[in-house]
């Protein structure tokens, strides 16, 4: 198990790094009211207006909180997977229990993110400029609304990441079948390979449930009555409908497919190469 929480944190922290720029064009888009009529419109008016290192705005918390989020992902994946087949309905029902269990640990660190991101873009309740950094972000909510406010989308991250890992994991296990050779396993399989079908799980895993991400991030950035906008998860999707149509259901979500295959390739096959070292390792430690 501390090989899968290893494996997961590097993996992490290098899909934060090549995914960070086109995150932060997702949650621009995503938010009501946004200026921008698309994901280039974004990404350039962005670089124009607030220079290159605007893209990599919020990146400290999930830099900082992903390495211990990915380590949990993969970590309790690997635990899971104890109980459960070697099938991909077994990587399914594993992936599932994952990603009920490890929203405690998403929902403030996509929180903090979520607030630098979109502090000072024309959002109504984020005008100003008030969070400095992710730590100070969280002590800041807390602060201003207490400790409860700081989970505040916990639900939606239960319902986006429930059926979304077990979509993540499941669709990995069986696009790596049709490329694992007769009698071998994914060992057998070249990186390029690995980036390939970890990418495409990235992108199927999103592409499910995308309308609960873009209601979670709203609970997020503009909050639940009294103090927020939003009276419920149903009333901001009926809000959104009303003020919007059904083109919320799809705000930003260019973005986020052209991020999600770099960034999951990135993961699954940096995870997976850690994975076949180590083990190769072992091996050739117990051959001596």
């Amino acid at each position: 198990m501390a090989l899968d929480f290893g494996a997961g944190c590097l993996g992490g922290a290098a899909g934060v790094v090549v995914g960070q720029p086109f995150d932060t064009v997702k949650v621009r888009l995503q938010v009501p009211k946004a200026s921008y009529r698309g994901v280039f419109h974004c990404f350039t008016t962005m670089v124009k207006e607030e220079s290159i290192f605007s893209l990599y705005k919020g990146m400290t918390p999930p830099l900082l909180g992903v390495a211990f989020q990915n380590a949990i992902l993969f970590g309790l994946q690997g635990y899971f997977r104890r109980f459960v087949d070697d099938s991909v309905s077994g990587e399914m029902i594993a992936g599932a229990l994952t990603g009920a269990s490890q929203a405690i640990v998403t929902a403030p660190i996509e929180h903090a993110k979520i607030k630098l991101q979109i502090q000072g873009t024309g959002c109504p309740t984020q005008n100003t400029r008030r969070y400095k950094g992710p730590i100070q972000t969280i002590l800041q909510i807390r602060r201003e609304s207490g400790t409860k406010s700081c989970f505040r989308g916990l639900l939606g991250v239960v319902l986006r990441d429930m059926p979304g890992t077990a979509i993540y994991f499941g669709s990995f296990s069986f696009l790596n079948q049709f490329f694992i050779p007769e009698g071998g396993d994914i060992n057998s399989l070249r990186p390029a390979t690995l980036l390939f079908t970890g990418g495409l799980a990235g992108m199927l895993s999103w592409a499910a449930f995308y309308p609960i991400d873009v209601i979670k991030t709203r609970i997020q950035a503009e909050g639940l009555q009294p103090h927020g906008r939003y009276a419920s998860y149903t009333d901001c999707a009926v809000v959104s409908f009303k003020e919007e149509g059904y083109t919320w259901m799809t705000r930003g979500f260019g973005a986020t497919m052209l991020r999600a295959f770099p960034v999951n390739a990135a993961i699954f096959a940096t995870v997976t190469l850690i994975y076949r070292y180590m083990r190769s390792q072992s091996s050739d430690e117990y051959d001596d």
